[in-house]
């Protein structure tokens, strides 16, 4: 299976570059230089880039909470998935779910 596509079907849940690198008979090191000169991202950006994508649908289209939003795309916790997503979409999960939450 190529990384691209590893990557695309696991990116919900816990996330361990040692395991997919063991799965595709690859070295980590190597995995992680060849993902980026392929996609032009690394995978730990591209996955949570993924995720991030997935939160603002849960948020949109489902009404989930933000600790329920974490924990269903694999983040350990929320204050680093709070981190992840401000870095993605510029402002806070509780802010973003605020704001999509006074339309209902």
């Amino acid at each position: 299976m190529r990384p691209c596509l590893k990557v695309w079907t696991h990116y919900f849940s816990a996330f361990s570059l040692e395991e997919m690198g063991k799965e595709l008979n690859y070295n980590k090191n190597y995995l992680c230089a060849l993902f980026s000169k392929s996609v032009g991202i690394s995978i730990i950006d591209y996955v949570n880039f993924l995720r991030m994508r997935k939160a603002i649908g849960s948020f949109l289209y489902f009404s989930y909470d933000v600790a329920t939003t974490a924990e269903g795309l694999g983040f350990s916790s929320t204050d680093y998935f709070g981190r992840i997503f401000k870095r993605f979409v510029g402002v806070t999960p509780r802010d973003f779910y605020r704001a999509v939450s006074a339309f209902d």
